[in-house]
């Protein structure tokens, strides 16, 4: 959203916010700023969203669509997109490392923190707890 408001006037972003329950939904509080351009979604309160009707309404078939999130998701975009050639899409893929650490590269370390850092700390443990709920 920032991206978007930091280019030309012509751009006017909406994000459309996929969760399977509302708590775990991460930023929300960031987003709140950009009012009626976010709009949230939680499986858990009214279903499994239909994604291709949903993008079709919004007019996707022949926009930029920007998508991230887990690989379900960005699968069904992108055989979205395959579809419609007018859509331009972009996505953004991560996942963790496959198989279990190895004890050759991954350590343990110690974290000093500076003052006033311990509220950053608690920021990504109340994140992690949103994501695994």
């Amino acid at each position: 959203m920032q991206q978007g408001d930091r280019l030309t006037g012509r751009l006017d972003p909406e994000l459309r916010y996929l969760s399977r329950t509302p708590g775990s939904a991460a930023f929300v509080d960031d987003l709140e700023p950009y009012g009626g351009r976010v709009q949230r979604h939680a499986d858990s309160k009214v279903g499994v969203l239909d994604l291709a009707a949903d993008l079709d309404a919004r007019g996707a078939r022949s926009a930029d669509v920007y998508s991230c999130g887990p690989a379900g998701l960005l699968d069904a975009v992108e055989a979205y997109a395959a579809d419609r050639p007018g859509c331009r899409l972009r996505v953004e893929r991560s996942a963790a490392a496959a198989g279990p650490p190895d004890p050759a590269v991954e350590r343990g370390f110690v974290v000093e923190i500076a003052d006033g850092l311990l509220e950053d700390i608690t920021e990504v443990r109340r994140l992690r707890t949103a994501q695994s709920g």
